[in-house]
């Protein structure tokens, strides 16, 4: 998970608008919008990575945009509470 985390954070810098499917599975885009509420982008339009990567922050305490870019330890934090978040969903839903 550390090495993941990691890697977002450093992909999510030097390459912002690469498409989050890169990087994340669908359950784990969609997940952080229904916890955080965030609305979903334009039909069509891909996430990007620096998108996801905030959400993810967000779900680990992230202080908003004008603190920086997001750290390891809010990441983890987040990516934590993502992974179990997707794996109740998937329970829920009967798709894992």
């Amino acid at each position: 998970m550390a090495a993941r985390t990691e890697r977002w954070k450093a992909e999510s810098r030097k390459s912002p608008n690469r498409p989050a499917r890169d990087e994340l599975a669908d359950d784990e885009l969609q997940t952080p919008l229904l916890l955080t509420g965030e609305r979903k982008p334009a039909t069509g339009m891909a996430m990007a990575l620096d998108e996801a990567v905030f959400l993810v922050a967000c779900l680990g305490g992230y202080g908003g945009r004008s603190a920086g870019p997001p750290g390891s330890v809010v990441l983890g934090r987040g990516m934590e509470r993502l992974l179990f978040a997707v794996e109740v969903r998937r329970r829920v839903t009967g798709s894992g």
